[in-house]
């Protein structure tokens, strides 16, 4: 007497459930860098958009401020201090006002809040005397996410070492 029953053997369903582990272990980690790369393009669109305030403001009163309250400018999040916003992915402060003599001038600085909770540390400055932004990578993890972002490393050699530079 012939069996005709359709089902699946024990090995053609092990051998599926590798096939899916094993596209599950490529597809995962692409995954959570395109996540972190996301979050760090929209931390550099905030840092951008805190840049065009501070140079409205400098226009407008002939200084640059490091209260965020006086910008016109919105970011969510909670206020940790007048030049310190912590929203839900990085911490934006504002610094260095005038630094080393230099008139108006400022720094921006996006840390990444759960640095040590992924191992993905990196953060943004922005330099207004430099002109540019800069991501310092301190993983590896952070590397890639740098240099998704800007493309090019820069050469620091007065900089700690173990700390990745990448500019745009």
């Amino acid at each position: 007497m012939k069996n005709n029953r359709a089902a699946f053997t024990l090995i053609e369903l092990l051998v599926t459930v590798l096939i899916i582990s094993i596209l599950a272990g490529i597809a995962l980690p692409q995954y959570f860098k395109a996540v972190e790369k996301s979050r760090a393009a929209d931390a550099l669109t905030t840092l951008k958009a805190v840049e065009r305030a501070i140079n409205t403001y400098i226009l407008t009163n002939g200084t640059p401020t490091n209260v965020f309250d006086n910008l016109d400018i919105t970011i969510s999040g909670t206020q940790l201090a007048p030049n310190k916003i912590q929203g839900n992915n990085f911490t934006f402060d504002i610094r260095n006002i005038n630094a080393g003599g230099r008139e108006n001038t400022f720094e921006i600085v996006a840390t990444r809040n759960d640095a040590t909770a992924n191992t993905v540390r990196h953060y943004y400055i922005y330099r207004h005397y430099l002109g540019g932004f800069q991501c310092t990578a301190m993983s590896a993890a952070a590397k890639v996410v740098c240099e998704g972002i800007t493309g090019k490393q820069l050469d620091a050699p007065n900089h700690p070492s173990g700390y990745y530079y990448y500019g745009m």
